[in-house]
């Protein structure tokens, strides 16, 4: 399990992947843009960040929300080392 709150770091995103074992979760919280308070700013990702960063890693999405100016993506490393299950 791979845990990253609070800390925007998109070149992170793939590291936070490998640093998962083959079948492990990673699990990514950000402050976000949306919401009714949320500002945008360079601490905030962006709508759909997260799951556009992800997309392309080798990992299966189980969850995504944003809200209150909070993101959060939860998946899965991929047990095929060469890409998505």
């Amino acid at each position: 399990l791979v845990i990253c709150q609070r800390y925007r770091g998109v070149d992170l995103y793939p590291q936070l992947v490998d640093a998962a074992k083959p079948g492990g979760m990673v699990v990514v919280t950000v402050l976000s843009e949306v919401g009714e308070t949320a500002a945008p700013g360079r601490y905030r990702a962006a709508p759909g960040e997260l799951i556009d960063a992800f997309r392309s890693l080798p990992v299966t999405i189980l969850a995504s929300r944003e809200a209150n100016g909070a993101a959060t993506l939860i998946c899965r490393r991929s047990t095929n080392v060469t890409g998505r299950e």
